[in-house]
């Protein structure tokens, strides 16, 4: 059985850039809260791992804020974070654990 389209499929996904404007339905640049939402994250869990995950994970160090970069959310302060989770989880981690997030379990 074969199924016919009414339009071809296209052969690239195009991505919407976040940091150009948006505009309404006048024409007009969207407004700057608009484009503030999009370009911010939320805020995620990160968990503390030493070793490869998922078997290495310790805890986690509860929501920590998460930055824009590119079209992807990225940890903010990951050189922080780490350092709190070999603070929080010092005896199970002895220095090596390393702040993932997120993690999508």
């Amino acid at each position: 059985m074969a199924i016919s389209l009414p339009q071809p499929l296209p052969q690239q996904l195009t991505l919407i850039d976040p940091t150009m404007g948006v505009e309404g339905s006048s024409g007009a640049p969207s407004s700057p809260r608009l484009r503030a939402a999009l370009l911010s994250c939320p805020s995620f869990k990160v968990r503390c791992v030493r070793g490869h995950w998922p078997t290495g994970i310790v805890g986690d160090i509860g929501a920590q804020p998460f930055k824009r970069v590119g079209i992807r959310c990225n940890q903010a302060h990951i050189a922080r974070n780490t350092r709190m989770c070999n603070f929080v989880f010092e005896e199970q981690c002895e220095g090596q654990c390393e702040a993932y997030g997120p993690i999508p379990f």
